[in-house]
């Protein structure tokens, strides 16, 4: 067994333990709902999940009434989804768990999850404190000029005793993201006025559409409301006149003209204007990471190796769209 599989393990029957619950790491809900029982019976009344495999959960399996908590983890949910699995698992105690490998665990989540969902709502520091700041500069002391007021975005730090030392032999890399036990995070957010945090995106998605920044969480979290969606991501295309465009892979139960154009139509309703994307790819799936993650660059990678949607062509087929 690898060093880095060794502490990967670690830390996940640490966190097990702390939080006085069982412990799954595997890809369960992608098996059968027998599967999913006889585990249950053994025991297991709590479940921890990435984001990404209750899109397959929903999609293939009828109800599973569940009778702990549900945490979720890998990226902020959508409200949308967030209420779905409420409804796939039969119970309100669902929320986010906001956590990073540099700090070893989950650093923020909901202290009871029996709350409206919100997109992007993780909630408070767990052990940890959680800061959003106007700057994301380690160059210098952070201070009272850098907090972000209420409802104001900007980039999320946390300050946590499980903070990691550095980055192995680069302590260039350290220098840049640690400052007097502070980390930046590279996520950009805000706190409410409960003082819970929100996620918008990582500042790396981040569009910038002819000087307006698009966030494509924004985007996913309104096309994830669509019935007809199984998955999306939204990306940076590049524009010779704004610089960067809108571009989207949409997985659909069908490729129809009614669907598509009803997509469409749903999201000129929701969306403002700037954010609708300009180019439509429909995949068979969305590329993720190993820790379930969309993988933008491999997204976007995917749909450059054919052509896009004909969107024109189908909303002329549907003057009503």
């Amino acid at each position: 067994m690898s060093v880095r599989l060794r502490l990967r393990l670690a830390v996940m029957l640490l966190g097990a333990c702390l939080s006085d619950c069982c412990l799954l790491d595997q890809p369960l809900f992608v098996g059968s709902k027998t599967d999913i029982e006889a585990r249950r019976s053994r025991g297991i009344w709590r479940l921890h999940h990435r984001r990404a495999l209750f899109f397959c959960s929903l999609s293939r399996m009828g109800r599973f009434d569940g009778d702990g908590g549900v945490h979720v983890g890998s990226a902020p949910l959508s409200a949308a989804l967030w209420n779905d699995i409420r409804k796939w698992t039969g119970t309100q105690n669902v929320c986010n768990a906001y956590g990073i490998t540099e700090t070893g665990s989950w650093v923020a989540g909901l202290d009871k999850a029996d709350v409206p969902a919100e997109d992007g709502l993780i909630g408070h520091g767990w052990g940890a404190v959680v800061k959003v700041l106007n700057t994301d500069e380690t160059a210098h002391p952070l201070g009272p000029d850098n907090q972000c007021k209420t409802g104001e975005e900007g980039y999320v730090w946390v300050n946590t005793p499980a903070l990691m030392k550095g980055y192995f032999r680069r302590d260039d890399l350290t220098a840049k993201a640690v400052v007097a036990g502070w980390f930046m995070t590279g996520d950009i957010g805000f706190l409410d006025d409960h003082g819970r945090l929100l996620l918008r995106g990582r500042e790396r998605d981040e569009i910038n559409k002819g000087g307006m920044k698009i966030y494509p969480s924004d985007i996913e979290a309104v096309v994830e409301r669509y019935p007809a969606t199984n998955d999306v991501c939204a990306f940076a295309l590049e524009d010779q006149i704004y610089g960067q465009a809108v571009g989207m892979a949409v997985v659909l139960n069908d490729t129809k003209d009614d669907t598509v154009s009803g997509l469409y139509r749903w999201m000129k309703t929701h969306l403002a204007e700037h954010k609708m994307p300009s180019r439509w790819w429909v995949t068979d799936a969305i590329p993720r990471t190993s820790r379930g993650k969309i993988n933008r660059a491999a997204v976007r990678a995917a749909c450059a190796q054919k052509p896009a949607l004909d969107l024109s062509s189908i909303l002329a087929r549907r003057p009503g769209a």
